[in-house]
């Protein structure tokens, strides 16, 4: 416990993670008609390690936030931007977060995105679309394992970073990319293998337990299919239920 007057210890990478990706799905979930999707990057030659949220098709960055740093940046703004003041955010901040109190549920890091970039009016009833569901289902896990001494990672199909950007190994034979043809340019690929993410005890995340499709709810455990989310969510399985199922995939 440090004494008062010192700095606080780092947060947890794992509580980072999960505030990030919570964030990201509320704005997901309230912007469909934007086409926006959760990426992983990795700039500055691997230093960084960040959630980045982008615009479809174009890859461009809306925010990224550096899980092994304390940062959150923001991209270009999509309307006019919006004052922040309780947060202390201003029109044209660039690396702006410092992790100040946000609450995980309370979706006052959405919000505050949204005006920072001048996102829209929020939809009134988005649908609950398989991704939406999917990505709805891993910011449930996340937050739950947050402090957890059994970190569960994550990682994109989409290994992006400054020596160079590829499919990783585990993601190649699935659906959509086994078919891959060498001829299409690197943002095609990205957007055939963003979609999956791959999850896994520990930091090491080489050969995943568990493999999420985030476009269309597919999922597999050790190897094997399992009931779509979609399908089991219009069976009366709550997002809760669906989050310990994947969880004890992961093992």
């Amino acid at each position: 416990m440090p004494e008062f007057g010192e700095p606080s210890p780092p947060m947890r990478r794992s509580l980072k993670r999960a505030i990030a990706w919570r964030a990201y799905q509320e704005i997901l979930r309230h912007h469909p008609s934007l086409d926006l999707r959760i990426l992983q990057t990795q700039p500055g030659s691997g230093q960084y390690d960040c959630l980045t949220l982008v615009r479809w098709p174009g890859l461009e960055t809306v925010c990224e936030v550096n899980v092994s740093g304390s940062g959150l940046r923001l991209g270009a703004a999509i309307g006019r931007p919006r004052p922040v003041a309780s947060l202390g955010w201003h029109p044209g901040d660039d690396t702006v977060w410092r992790y100040p109190g946000l609450g995980l549920k309370e979706g006052r890091l959405a919000a505050a995105i949204e005006d920072a970039l001048g996102f829209p009016d929020r939809a009134t009833s988005p649908p609950t679309t398989p991704s939406v569901l999917a990505s709805a289902v891993l910011a449930e896990l996340l937050e739950r394992v947050a402090f957890s001494p059994r970190e569960v990672d994550l990682r994109c199909g989409w290994k992006d970073s400054s020596y160079g950007a590829s499919i990783r190994s585990w993601a190649r034979p699935l659906p959509a990319l086994e078919t891959l043809h060498a001829e299409m340019d690197r943002k095609a690929r990205a957007r055939l293998a963003a979609r999956y993410w791959g999850l896994a005890r520990g930091s090491a995340n080489v050969d995943p337990a568990v493999i999420v499709d985030l476009a269309t709810s597919r999922w597999w455990a050790h190897g094997e299919e399992q009931p779509r989310l979609s399908d089991s969510w219009g069976q009366g399985a709550g997002i809760r239920a669906l989050a310990w199922a994947v969880e004890e995939g992961v093992g």
